[in-house]
């Protein structure tokens, strides 16, 4: 049935023009919605997409011989949401008979995007840290390979450094959520990485429209101090390295001769890598892990740099002598339940072995278990019981931002998160019990009361109000 008949069919057009050859002219990437009148929500009506750029993604067409080379089609995300596609390896999906499945998905892990096909063995982990996204500052990848791999324009690790893991309880600084960096790795240029910033400066929008056109880029000549940063014309030269609180930008006003100096804001310290004739500056930033910086693993276990380990106080291999670069806490892991990572960490000592590639796609070979009781359920992988076995014990997790002195919430009163903002650390149920066990109970009412929401205010003995106090003022004499 072609695109017109449809048009007519649903009632969107009294008559049509004819037109010839109509089918030919049909782009492939041609994505076309169809909401019926029966679904609830969605405005009714044949949705037609031809612009360039959108965001498309193969499937096979099941009414199509899947040899034929018209079964695979593309569609688009508005599209999707109306189609009934089910999975290659999972039937039908237990679908009634009104809606059956119209189209399958080419490979069981097309449901996942590039970024999470890259996960190995993704469906042995807990479905937030793999649903969910990771603040990190740098991934560690390790040996592997994918379906989805050669899809990308290079057969290097895709993001992130390899590096020697252990796993132990080696010192007290790599608690659960917390991890060790060998100094001499970080100092031969491990997880370094670069951050580049522009910075626009607009004369159009400096000053008062009466300015308009009377400011240009230039430095004094008779201030002395700025012909070391800044360049006769006013800008920057490319490669200086900038320090905080340092000027590296002039302008002056042609008509009044004022000048007005810009000045490097931020904590760090930056090369200058471009500057271009609308002057637009592009920052190079060189980052060096530092403690506090937070890493994390392609599984979603991330973890703080709580300190950096001298290479010789470092654990090593008896047969090798090789020294880790970096050291997590076992214990990590069976709350996380990223059963994921621990198979990743054992197929890349085999990899690294025998030199060869591990195929780690996700629903590979994947099998139904049994939890090992009689009349129960059987899950699907380790997490699902893993995950119960969590619950029942009443697991969960509740924190609270730490820190002496600096910004607060203005309604918890407690200190606000982030480095950036000068926030405090998270001092959670784990910390609590570190505390605990190391018969420090009373620490407790410092971290928890007085550096968290710890509050002195007036309160007001006739109304009870604990904002502002009420004032009585003497009555004035009636003259």
């Amino acid at each position: 049935m072609s695109i017109l008949n449809v048009l007519v069919g649903v009632g969107m057009i009294t008559s049509f023009p004819k037109v010839d050859h109509a089918d030919s002219q049909i782009p492939d990437d041609l994505e076309v919605g169809y909401i019926p009148l029966s679904f609830s929500g969605a405005y009714p009506g044949l949705y037609i997409f031809t612009s360039p750029s959108r965001f498309i993604r193969p499937v096979r067409n099941i009414s199509i011989p899947s040899g034929s080379e018209r079964s695979i089609e593309l569609i688009g995300p508005f599209e999707q949401v109306f189609m009934e596609i089910r999975c290659s390896d999972g039937g039908d999906g237990d679908r009634s008979t009104t809606y059956p499945a119209t189209h399958e998905e080419i490979d069981p892990t097309g449901m996942l995007s590039m970024v999470a096909n890259l996960t190995p063995w993704s469906d042995h982990n807990q479905s937030p840290l793999f649903l969910g996204t990771v603040d990190g500052k740098a991934n560690y990848d390790f040996l592997f390979a994918s379906n989805s791999l050669p899809c990308r324009s290079k057969t290097i690790s895709p993001s992130g450094t390899n590096a020697i893991v252990a796993v132990l309880s080696y010192t007290g600084y790599d608690m659960e959520d917390t991890m060790i960096l060998n100094k001499s790795s970080v100092e031969r240029g491990m997880c370094r990485g670069q951050i580049y910033r522009t910075e626009t400066i607009d004369l159009t929008d400096e000053g008062s429209k009466f300015e308009q056109g009377q400011r240009i880029f230039r430095r004094d000549h008779l201030d002395k101090s700025l012909n070391s940063p800044i360049d006769p014309d006013g800008l920057p030269y490319v490669g200086q390295v900038l320090h905080p609180n340092e000027p590296y930008c002039s302008t002056i006003n042609q008509v009044t001769n004022s000048k007005r100096i810009y000045k490097r804001k931020g904590s760090e310290t930056v090369i200058v890598d471009y500057v271009s004739v609308d002057v637009k500056n592009k920052n190079d930033i060189q980052k060096n892990p530092i403690i506090r910086d937070k890493f994390s693993s392609r599984h979603g276990q991330k973890g703080v740099c709580s300190q950096f380990w001298p290479d010789i106080d470092m654990p090593f291999s008896g047969v090798t002598g090789m020294h880790p670069d970096l050291i997590i806490n076992p214990h990590a892991f069976p709350s996380r339940m990223t059963i994921g990572m621990l198979l990743e960490s054992v197929a890349a000592k085999r990899g690294s072995f025998h030199v060869k590639f591990v195929d780690a796609t996700p629903f590979s070979n994947a099998v139904r278990v049994d939890n090992g009781k009689i009349e129960t359920k059987s899950s699907e992988s380790l997490v699902d019981e893993l995950g119960s076995m969590l619950r029942t014990c009443g697991f969960n997790y509740h924190g609270t931002e730490v820190r002496f002195t600096g910004q607060v919430d203005q309604i918890t009163r407690q200190s606000i998160k982030g480095t950036k903002c000068g926030g405090g650390i998270r001092f959670g149920e784990m910390e609590r019990d570190s505390m605990l066990a190391c018969g420090a109970a009373y620490l407790l009412h410092d971290r928890l009361h007085t550096c968290s929401d710890h509050l002195i205010a007036d309160v007001c003995s006739l109304r009870g109000s604990i904002l502002t106090a009420s004032l009585l003022r003497p009555q004035k004499p009636a003259v």
